[in-house]
């Protein structure tokens, strides 16, 4: 098992569809400009008090350091200083990555 150190790519000022997973509004049935809005964030009054569901709005995602935890080592290549593991790594292209 391997634990990975990356940097992530910064995406700059983002909305919740992308960000978050929001699902959005209808694109039809009286909708006007509000297709990629969050909509209501919560839906009961225990909800709506708690700091998460009010951190879920429209904010920048930076770059920063991230971990992945336990991948799984399929082969290493001596050779060519290739490590294949079981799953995705993040990250863009040519970046360090720390094992």
């Amino acid at each position: 098992f391997l634990i990975i150190f990356l940097s992530r790519i910064g995406k700059g000022f983002q909305g919740v569809m992308k960000r978050w997973g929001f699902k959005g509004q209808p694109a039809s049935h009286g909708q006007t400009k509000t297709h990629r809005r969050p909509g209501a964030i919560s839906t009961n009054v225990k909800h709506s008090s708690s700091p998460e569901y009010h951190l879920q709005l429209i904010s920048l995602c930076f770059a920063g350091l991230l971990f992945v935890k336990l991948r799984i080592v399929w082969r290493i290549n001596t050779k060519h200083n290739i490590i294949y593991v079981n799953g995705s790594v993040p990250g863009h292209t040519n970046c360090l990555v720390k094992v």
